[in-house]
């Protein structure tokens, strides 16, 4: 998002992060995110620029958080 405007950025502003960050949207691509939203966010703006297919992991980093046994946790108490 532009912060100024509050909206989503241009396709050539995109595109520019996504190369800065090293991603190559002509390969595959799976975004994931703590919670969900921001993998949506990362496909959306993926999907803008074009790339029709991303994969997005919808349970997240929290779900593997919560299937771990408590003395492996080392963050986000319960």
């Amino acid at each position: 998002m532009d912060p100024e405007t509050k909206t989503v950025k241009t396709k050539d502003e995109l595109e520019k992060l996504f190369r800065n960050s090293g991603v190559d949207l002509q390969k595959p691509l799976v975004a994931t995110c703590g919670s969900g939203v921001t993998a949506c966010c990362i496909a959306l703006a993926a999907f803008l620029c074009g790339k029709e297919d991303v994969q997005i992991y919808d349970g997240a980093w929290i779900e593997w958080y919560f299937k771990s046994k408590p003395e492996q946790r080392r963050c986000c108490p319960e």
